[in-house]
């Protein structure tokens, strides 16, 4: 394998796991709230489904416009931590737009999105 393949590889498996933990961060974050809310009736499978995808595809172009996927060896020193924090935010404005404009189709978006950058942020700095 050539070391250009190689780094490739290595960012392709680097923005997988981002995108992975974005997207479960995101699902975990619909079931809290459902579960924490008082009077909770069916689990809203819809809304979980809509707001994971495009909170993955929010994640995936805050990073690519970072270029958060180039920086493989991630965690080194404050420099890395700020750049990915940046990305959280970044992500978080994406996906702003969207939850406001689809608000009537997602339940309890503003909840929903600032539980997932909390554990999305967790699992980041975790992994």
């Amino acid at each position: 394998m050539t070391p250009e393949r190689a780094a490739r590889r290595a960012m392709a498996l680097t923005m997988g796991f981002d995108l992975t933990v974005a997207a479960i961060a995101m699902g975990l974050s619909n079931l809290l709230v459902w579960w924490s809310s008082e009077n909770r009736g069916p689990f809203p499978l819809d809304s979980a489904i809509l707001s994971v995808s495009i909170f993955t595809l929010s994640v995936a172009a805050g990073f690519v416009v970072l270029k958060i996927h180039t920086q493989v060896w991630r965690h080194i020193g404050w420099p890395d931590a700020v750049r990915i924090m940046q990305a959280v935010a970044l992500s978080g404005l994406i996906y702003l737009p969207f939850a406001g404009l689809l608000n009537g189709a997602m339940s309890m978006p503003w909840t929903v999105l600032l539980t997932a950058l909390l554990l999305w942020t967790v699992g980041l700095f975790a992994g």
